[in-house]
């Protein structure tokens, strides 16, 4: 049983026994696609960085069902508002505003709360423009 869930979920023993994604974490410079993992009862990485009209993809690895909903557990902003994903579900959104997003599982949101993306607008430069 698991403090705090109120659907008592639990924990699978053995990891590698699931069905998990192949994914790559986002642990530095804004990329355009990233990859999140709902594991543990925790979002994993916690902050990442992405480019304007870059994918988060969320993915579900606990046996217990998630959100991912934006804003704050007592204030939802709205912006992003899944629904809720079981074991092995992902859930993608596009980012096409730059900004700081936060986010929490509304299920769990007194434990899994103040993940944030930022959305970076990376500026483009023309490496033919010759110097003056």
């Amino acid at each position: 049983f698991l403090v705090g869930c109120p659907d008592g979920g639990t924990i699978p023993t053995d990891w590698k026994s699931l069905n998990q994604p192949e994914v790559t974490l986002n642990t530095g410079e804004a990329v355009h696609d990233a990859d999140v993992l709902l594991e543990h009862i925790a979002i994993v990485p916690q902050h990442i960085a992405i480019q304007v009209g870059g994918t988060v993809t969320w993915h579900n690895l606990d046996s217990v069902a998630h959100t991912v909903t934006s804003g704050f557990p007592r204030d939802p902003d709205g912006i992003i508002e899944s629904p809720k994903f079981g074991q092995s579900e992902s859930y993608t959104h596009q980012f096409d505003d730059p900004g700081t997003y936060v986010y929490f599982c509304a299920t769990h949101a007194n434990i899994m709360h103040s993940a944030t993306i930022e959305v970076l607008a990376i500026e483009e430069t023309n490496e033919d423009t010759p110097d003056e």
